[in-house]
């Protein structure tokens, strides 16, 4: 096989690249193999893709979704120490509760503090509360600034972890 670039062979050892050394090469040749040319063929095994909303509907429950909204409050569970909850509300005037357990309270309150538009993305669930849907989403993968949208994309590859 030929080179990709002139100072790497394609039919190195794995160990060759930066970063992969004695202690790290059983890992990278479990899961792609001892080439460097096996790491070009290791392909991802799923594609997420991530719904961009304004609006929560069931049609959306159990995926993966993006929104843009305002912090309300931050609190505490009364009976629970470890779970705290980051209200928000959308533009469409809905409400949604982040979940987090065993989340350190400060860190969220700096990442999202009260008042600020942010963007979240996480996988929607909801529950029947006097008969309307309450909506949360238990551990968001993401929130960070509005202007991160274009840096988050919507579909995400999956690869095996081993």
């Amino acid at each position: 096989m030929g080179t990709l670039y002139p100072l790497v062979n394609l039919e190195e050892d794995i160990q060759k690249l930066p970063g992969v050394g004695l202690r790290r090469r059983p890992f990278y040749s479990r899961l792609m193999g001892d080439r460097i040319v096996d790491a070009l063929f290791h392909l991802p095994i799923n594609v997420q893709r991530r719904h961009v909303l304004s609006n929560f509907s069931d049609h959306y429950k159990d995926q993966l979704i993006t929104f843009e909204a305002t912090i309300l409050k931050h609190s505490s569970a009364v009976r629970s120490v470890r779970t705290y909850r980051i209200t928000l509300i959308t533009s469409a005037s809905q409400f949604i509760d982040l979940v987090f357990f065993n989340a350190r309270p400060s860190y969220l309150r700096h990442i999202a503090p009260q008042g600020q538009t942010v963007l979240v993305s996480g996988k929607l669930e909801s529950e029947k509360y006097n008969g309307q849907n309450k909506w949360k989403i238990i551990h968001p993968d993401y929130i960070g600034p509005v202007s991160a949208l274009e840096q988050w994309g919507s579909t995400e590859r999956l690869y095996s972890l081993t």
